[in-house]
């Protein structure tokens, strides 16, 4: 993975699925042990909760990207 795969999801809990299941696609394609795909699934399971509970207003309108980029290191995941 040489570029960055962006999700744009609407800031509603029940996309939450589809969040980990990019997560552990993205993660797996990288090649993380299982042990730690399941972490990065958890961290992206509440960081995307928080987001959509706490940084927006209930009419449903509104939408939010997950942003994963391989870094030398890892992974890094952004939510905008």
């Amino acid at each position: 993975m040489s570029k960055a795969v962006t999700l744009t999801l609407p800031a509603d809990l029940g996309y939450l699925p589809v969040a980990q299941h990019c997560a552990r696609a993205v993660a797996g394609k990288i090649g993380f042990d299982p042990d730690s795909i399941g972490r990065i699934e958890l961290g992206v399971e509440e960081a995307v909760s928080n987001v959509v509970k706490h940084a927006f207003a209930e009419d449903g309108n509104q939408t939010f990207d997950l942003v994963f980029e391989r870094i030398p290191l890892g992974l890094r995941i952004r939510i905008r």
